[in-house]
C-alpha cells in the first residue's frame, strides 16, 4: 500500500511537496524490494468481505502465499523458479511447471508496492507520505482499479521507518468502496521457502 511539486522546485517544509521526500519514498520501497527476503500481508476490504494474503518473497525466485477469505483459509501457493505448488481446499498439493512461475506470482503480489514506486509526487507528514488524489487516481487506473476519468475519490499513503517501507494504504470511495492495506515485516529475516513436505 504525498505529491506536490511546483515548477520542479523542491520545498523542504514538512507537509509540502519535496523532491527529496519523493526520492526518500522510492528509496524505502526499493530497499524492501531489493532485500533478500521479506513478508507482505495485504488486507482487502470490499462489500463482498475481507481477503487477507500473506506473502513471503525470497530472492531471487521463491515465493509463498496463503490466502484467507472472510476468515476461512482458501488457498496456499509455493513457487520456486518455474515450479509451483498449489494447495486447494482438500489440503492436497498440486505441482505445476511454468516458465517464470515465481516471477509472475511475485509481480502480482507486489502490485500495490509498485504503485508507490511509480508515483511522481508526494507530501511528507512525519513518517507518512501522502499521494495527491489526482495522482492516486492515475496510479489506480494504471492497474484498472478505477476508471481514469471516473469521479472516484482515491487516497494513497505510505509509512516509512528506518529507511524501509512499513505499510501502504489505498482507499477507493464510491458505489463499491474498497480499502487495501499492505504491511511489510521481517525484512531480511523471513522464513526460508522450501517445497511443501511430501512433494
Amino acid at each position: 500500500m504525498v505529491i506536490a511539486v511546483a515548477s520542479g522546485l523542491a520545498v523542504s517544509i514538512s507537509g509540502c511537496a519535496s523532491a527529496s521526500d519523493l526520492s526518500a519514498l522510492h528509496d524505502a520501497v526499493n530497499a524492501v524490494l531489493s532485500a533478500p527476503n521479506f513478508t507482505l500481508v495485504t488486507t482487502t476490504f470490499d462489500p463482498q468481505g475481507t481477503i487477507v494474503d500473506e506473502v513471503v518473497v525470497q530472492r531471487p525466485d521463491r515465493l509463498s502465499s496463503d490466502e484467507t477469505i472472510n476468515g476461512t483459509a482458501k488457498s496456499a501457493v509455493v513457487a520456486i523458479g518455474s515450479r509451483g505448488y498449489i494447495q486447494g481446499g482438500s489440503g492436497q498439493w498440486t505441482s505445476i511447471r511454468h516458465t517464470g512461475e515465481s516471477t509472475n506470482l511475485t509481480n502480482s503480489a507486489l502490485i500495490y508496492l509498485g504503485l508507490l514506486d511509480m508515483t511522481t509526487a508526494v507530501t511528507r507528514q512525519g513518517n507518512t507520505y501522502v499521494v495527491p488524489t489526482d495522482e492516486a487516481v492515475r496510479l489506480s487506473a494504471s492497474i484498472r482499479l478505477v476508471e481514469a476519468r471516473a469521479p472516484s475519490h482515491v487516497s494513497l499513503s505510505a509509512t516509512v521507518r528506518t529507511g524501509l517501507l512499513r505499510s501502504m494504504t489505498l482507499r477507493i470511495a464510491g458505489g463499491s468502496p474498497t480499502s487495501v492495506t499492505a504491511t511489510v515485516s521481517r525484512v531480511g529475516n523471513s522464513p526460508r521457502i522450501e517445497p511443501p513436505i511430501g512433494t
